[in-house]
C-alpha cells in the first residue's frame, strides 16, 4: 500500500488525527476579519512551500504506481488557469486544463477511485460542457448539473472548475467542509451536501464582509487551508501533524465509476 503524503492528510489522516483541523475550526468559527485576511492572504506562500518540500511530492492512484506524477507545480497551473478562465470573455476548459484541475484538487485531498475517470472525456466534449456550465453562472446549480455530463466530475471536482470563474462557489475542500460543520465523520460529497455547504461558507462570507470590503467563500476556503497547513511539520517545529505512516486504503481492485 502507498503511504498518504503529509500534504494529503484528508479521508483517513483527517478521521483519526483531528486535531489537525483545531486551529482552523477555530478560526471559522470565530475568526475576526483580520484573521481571515492574514490566512488567505498567505495561502499562496504556504500552498507552494509545502509542495516544495522535499523537492517532489508524488500522488496518484494507489494501484497505478506507474501514473503517479510530481504535485510540485500543480498548484501554479491551477492558479494560472484561475487567471486565465476569470478573465476570459467566453471560458472554457481543454481536457488538458480538467486534468490540472483534477490534479490539484487530488493534491489537496485523499485520493480517489475515479481518479482516472476524467482521462475518458474528448477534448470537445469538455470544451463544450465546461462553455455552457461557465455562461450558466451565477446559477451555480444549473452549472454543476451541466458538468455532470462529464466522467469523473462529480460535485466537489465541478466546484473545482466553477470556482475558476466565480469567487462565490467555494471548492469542497475536505478541511473547509470539517471546518464548517457540513462534514463530520464520513462525507458524502453529493449535491445535497453541496448545497447545504455552499449556504453555509456564503453566509460566512456575507458575516465577514464590511462596506468597504467584500469577502468571499473563494478567501474563506482558502484562508482555512492556509490555516490547515502553516501548521506542516517541516515549517514549524510544533505541530499537530502526525507523521505520513497514516492508514490508507487498500489498493483498489475495480474503478468504480463514481463521481465526486
Amino acid at each position: 500500500m502507498r503511504k498518504v503524503a503529509d500534504v494529503q492528510l484528508s479521508g483517513n489522516g483527517y478521521r483519526k488525527n483531528n486535531k489537525v483541523l483545531d486551529g482552523a475550526r477555530a478560526l471559522f468559527e470565530s475568526g475576526s476579519l483580520a484573521d481571515f485576511l492574514k490566512y488567505s492572504g498567505d495561502y499562496d506562500e504556504i500552498a507552494s512551500k509545502v509542495l516544495d518540500l522535499g523537492g517532489k511530492i508524488i500522488y496518484g492512484p494507489q494501484n497505478q504506481g506507474s501514473l503517479n506524477k510530481n504535485a510540485t507545480n500543480v498548484h501554479k497551473r491551477f492558479r494560472g488557469l484561475m487567471n486565465e478562465v476569470e478573465s476570459a470573455a467566453t471560458p472554457s476548459l481543454s481536457l488538458a486544463d480538467l486534468k490540472t484541475v483534477r490534479d490539484w484538487k487530488m493534491v489537496r485531498n485523499r485520493v480517489r477511485q475515479n481518479w482516472l475517470l476524467v482521462d475518458s472525456n474528448t477534448d470537445e466534449a469538455v470544451c463544450q460542457t465546461t462553455t455552457a456550465a461557465f455562461s450558466a453562472l451565477p446559477d451555480w446549480e444549473t452549472s454543476m448539473s451541466t458538468l455532470d455530463a462529464l466522467h469523473g466530475v462529480g460535485p466537489a471536482t465541478a466546484s473545482f472548475i466553477l470556482a475558476l470563474r466565480d469567487s462565490t462557489i467555494p471548492v469542497f475542500s475536505e478541511e473547509l467542509a470539517r471546518c464548517c460543520g457540513v462534514v463530520s465523520t464520513s462525507a458524502k460529497y453529493d449535491r445535497n451536501e453541496y448545497r447545504e455547504f455552499h449556504r453555509v461558507v456564503n453566509e460566512k462570507a456575507t458575516s465577514l464582509s464590511t462596506k468597504s470590503l467584500q469577502i468571499t467563500p473563494r478567501q474563506i476556503e482558502q484562508a482555512c487551508w492556509a490555516c490547515v497547513y502553516s501548521q506542516h511539520p517541516k515549517l514549524t517545529s510544533s505541530s499537530p501533524f502526525p507523521s505520513d505512516d497514516l492508514p490508507v486504503d487498500p489498493p483498489v481492485k475495480k474503478r468504480a465509476r463514481t463521481k465526486r
